[in-house]
């Protein structure tokens, strides 16, 4: 009989290792089903609001864009999508929601790493992204954890 995944949150809040350890065996664990968790948990719209986050962006010709917890890719590869000449680099620290992105993935100026996104932020940009520049925001990094800001909760417009 399969052993039973048993994870439980309370018992690993004491601090940021423990909780990087829950989050990286939590989303290890839901890896496989992840994208039909997405999708039946947000009545289908994540794939509307993703393609909204990206619609938002400004034209570029060639950005470099960082997908801070990337998941399996979606954002990333609406990104290359909009920006074909660009480079993307998606930033996981669950290595089998990185091999599904992988897996899927068709553009060549994608590309996937294991890595915290606080590492990312600190100027621990993929060096497949460096682009010499001091500020590596003057091309344009999106996180996932920052659609809220870009898309917003409503779609009225702000004034």
């Amino acid at each position: 009989m399969p052993r039973r995944f048993v994870l439980k949150i309370g018992d690993h809040l004491e601090n940021a290792e423990t909780k990087k350890y829950y989050t990286e065996r939590n989303f290890a664990e839901v890896a496989p089903q992840y994208d039909f968790i997405t999708r039946v948990l947000s009545f289908g719209r994540d794939a509307a609001w993703k393609r909204t986050l990206i619609s938002l962006l400004p034209s570029h010709e060639s950005p470099v864009c960082v997908d801070l917890a990337c998941g399996t890719g979606d954002i990333a590869f609406l990104l290359a999508g909009k920006y074909p000449r660009g480079r993307i680099a998606g930033v996981d620290i669950t290595e089998p929601m990185l091999d599904i992105a992988r897996q899927r993935n068709t553009h060549p100026n994608v590309t996937f790493s294991n890595q915290r996104s606080k590492t990312v932020r600190r100027g621990g940009i993929p060096r497949f992204l460096q682009t010499g520049r001091k500020d590596p925001t003057e091309d344009g990094i999106l996180g996932s954890e920052d659609m809220d800001r870009t898309v917003g909760h409503n779609s009225a417009p702000q004034s």
